[in-house]
This record gives C-alpha cells, structure tokens and sequence, in this order.
C-alpha cells in the first residue's frame, strides 16, 4: 500500500471504534466484579453455635409480640432474670429463616454486606476517593470482615456504622445535615450488638473535629446542633422493651459518660473560641 492511500471503510470500521479523550469508561462492570468477590468473601459455612439462640430468641419475641427479660433457651438457668442485648438483630433474622430456611440467613448475610460496603463506597466517592483504588480496598477489607461478618449481631452494626459514616461525612463536606438520622441510627445499634459504643466515639470524634474547623457563627450554631444530636442519641438509647435494666447489664451507663467525656472536651476546647457556647456542657 503507497504512503498516503486511504484505508476502505470496511478495513477502518474493522478496527473497532475508539475512546474519546475525556470520554468516561463505565465504572459498573469493576462494581459488579467487586461485588461478586466480596459476597465469595464472606459466604463460608454456617457453624457458629449462638446463631441457634438468635433464632430461638427471635422466636419467642415473634410468639410473645414482646421482648422478654428472662431466660428460656436452656434448662439450667430456664426463668432467670437475663438480658437480650441483640434483641432487634434477633427479631430481625427469625422471618428470614422462618420463610426461606438456610438461604434466608444467606440473603441476610449478602444484603447486609452489599449495603454496608455500598455505603462505605459512596462515602468514599463523596471524599474524592478512586473509585477503582476504592474497589480494591474494599474487597480486600471483605477478606479481614469475613471474621466478623457472619451470622451474627455485628452484621446488623457494620451497616448502621456504615450509615453513620455516611451521614456525618456528608454533612462535613457541606451537603444538606441529616445529622438528626443518627438518633434512630444508634438507637437501633444499641438495641443490636454491644458494640454500639463505637457509634457514640464516631460520633464524638466528628464533633470534636466539628469545634475545632468551624469559626463562623453559622458553624458554631452547626456544632450546636449536632452536640444537640450526640445528647438525644445518648438519651434514645435508654429507651427499650428492657428499659433500664437492659440499659444498664449492656453498660450504657459507662458509654454515656465516655460521650459525656467527648462533649465536656469538646466544649472546653471549643471555649477558648466561643466561650458562650461552651457554657451549657461545662457548667
């Protein structure tokens, strides 16, 4: 062929077409790929002994429409004063199991999963994050959650962790606050897993972070609000079919003066910036 001749059209078609400068390459097969590693992750054999009394738990408060304080999962401590600290977790996988079997705890398992780490996706989109690079973090974290991420109560605290998250770093980065979400978000949590403390650190560490970065007056008003928040959480996890009994075998009690801890800091700190403020949290 001579320089300069011209390939025919059915030669320059065969050759495919061809990306665009600045033309975007479809994030959601890597997404779907991800996806599908992560589930493969996390779905190993059903062997942990306690998901038997998590559904024995769930089928008394289904039967009883209530949750009982006491004790009837065995025979030795049968009618003893007990508290169900998983309470929610447990009336929540029971219909699952009830209807659908072995695969309903598999359903439950994947789409906690899936929402958790779609969550956590989402939120580390709106950071600025890669979102390839963010793929692989994820599914590598999958391979360390596995350990966590069975049949247990944690499943049901990995999504309401990843809604808090989602929540307070939207609302850091100037989008609309729904920060008043975090009241039934940790409400639930602490109706869930013992790990619910974790919810108030977050919580009190965004706000500390909320003292320090606002100086306007509409920021301070802000940080007002969501130490408005992180007390009427502290306060929504007291309320239970259990009630204070639950409240304080769970140590809550411990976990409201931690939080109370990280408001009075938070305040004395924030003092020294606006000390009118900070008079209601340190007086």
């Amino acid at each position: 062929m001579s320089r300069g001749t011209e390939l025919p059209a059915s030669a320059s078609s065969s050759l495919g077409p061809k990306r665009q400068k600045g033309q975007k390459v479809p994030l959601w097969p890597a997404m779907l790929v991800a996806a599908a590693a992560v589930l493969t992750s996390i779905t190993l054999k059903i062997g942990d002994p306690d998901i038997g009394q998590h559904l024995v738990v769930g089928s008394s408060i289904w039967a009883a429409r209530a949750v009982r304080g006491i004790h009837l999962w065995s025979w030795p401590l049968y009618g003893r004063p007990e508290v169900t600290e998983s309470w929610a977790y447990c009336a929540m996988i029971y219909p699952l199991w009830e209807h659908f079997g072995v695969w309903g705890l598999f359903l439950w398992q994947w789409a906690t999963t899936l929402v958790g780490f779609g969550l956590l996706f989402l939120t580390g989109r709106r950071m600025g994050a890669n979102p390839v690079l963010l793929l692989v973090v994820l599914v590598w974290c999958s391979l360390i959650y596995r350990g966590r991420g069975a049949l247990r109560p944690e499943s049901l605290a990995a999504v309401l962790l990843a809604l808090e998250l989602f929540v307070l770093e939207t609302r850091r980065l100037g989008s609309k606050d729904r920060s008043f979400l975090l009241v039934p978000i940790l409400w639930m949590w602490a109706n869930a897993n013992l790990s619910y403390l974790f919810g108030f650190l977050v919580l009190g560490a965004y706000l500390l972070d909320d003292a320090l970065s606002r100086r306007s007056r509409a920021g301070r008003r802000a940080t007002r609000s969501l130490a408005w928040v992180a007390l009427a959480s502290a306060a929504a996890a007291f309320v239970g079919p259990l009630g204070g009994i639950r409240t304080a075998a769970n140590g809550l009690i411990g976990g409201l003066l931690g939080v109370w801890f990280c408001l009075a800091v938070t305040a004395l700190i924030y003092g020294f910036h606006c000390p009118e403020t900070a008079a209601p949290f340190v007086a």
